[in-house]
């Protein structure tokens, strides 16, 4: 919808690269910070949601 010139968005950094040649992008300096949550079973014991989990946990300590 946004390609179509239909819609804009605000849309968390992390969704907004890699950036498409096709659309214009502005941060929004004033904008509040928001929260990301991770939820997930307690008795889950995947290998991949144990990765998940790590890769989403170190890359919010880069920020």
């Amino acid at each position: 919808m946004i390609r179509l010139g239909r819609t804009i968005a605000i849309l968390p950094r992390s969704l907004a690269e890699p950036m498409h040649p096709d659309l214009v992008y502005r941060p929004v300096a004033d904008a509040p910070h928001s929260e990301l949550v991770l939820a997930w079973t307690q008795d889950d014991r995947r290998h991949l949601v144990a990765s998940f989990i790590a890769a989403a946990v170190d890359a919010a300590g880069r920020e």
